[in-house]
């Protein structure tokens, strides 16, 4: 099964993510290891006149800024599904409850009207959505938990979908 990985910040609540970065957790512990030494770059990055020079893996560019706003803060790698390691299962409840859109707050009808208006700006991947052949990626709105469906090129398949569609959608595959 698909499980990509990325590198949170628990004090901020804010992800450097990469791009299908699967199976790459010992990257991220490598990355996390060395953070002082990225962030020590963060000078060069930020005043160059040159905009080819990247620091980049092979799933993406690491942002020594992102390290450098985030040195001394507790980082941990995170799977997309919400897993940390060292693992803290109440952690990943949260956050899987979180990004469903799932935790007690708006009514029904606010999140629906929240749903309609919302024109997805911050999205990160989700489970991904059975088909008889294969499967889609799934693309997960942060702010309002509507999802669509994508291929593995991350071009989207269908329109979005209300977030009570999601479990039976990653379960079943029923979207047809």
């Amino acid at each position: 099964m698909s499980c990509d990985w990325n590198i949170y910040c628990r004090a901020c609540d804010a992800t450097h993510t990469f791009n299908d970065a699967n199976h790459r957790l010992e990257l991220m512990q490598l990355l996390i290891e060395h953070r002082h030494a990225i962030a020590g770059l963060a000078e060069l990055f930020e005043h160059t006149e040159h905009p080819g020079l990247v620091l980049q893996t092979g799933f993406g560019r690491v942002d020594p800024m992102w390290f450098l706003h985030h040195s001394g803060h507790p980082l941990v790698p995170i799977s997309e599904y919400g897993d940390i390691i060292p693992k803290d299962p109440a952690f990943t409840e949260k956050w899987r409850r979180e990004r469903r859109g799932a935790v007690t707050g708006p009514s029904e009808a606010q999140t629906e009207m929240q749903q309609k208006n919302c024109h997805h700006p911050r999205t990160e991947r989700g489970k991904d959505v059975p088909r008889r052949w294969g499967s889609f990626r799934s693309e997960v709105c942060c702010d309002c938990g509507c999802f669509r469906t994508l291929t593995h090129h991350n071009e989207p398949v269908g329109p979005w979908r209300p977030v009570d569609e999601y479990e039976q959608a990653t379960t079943r595959g029923d979207l047809e």
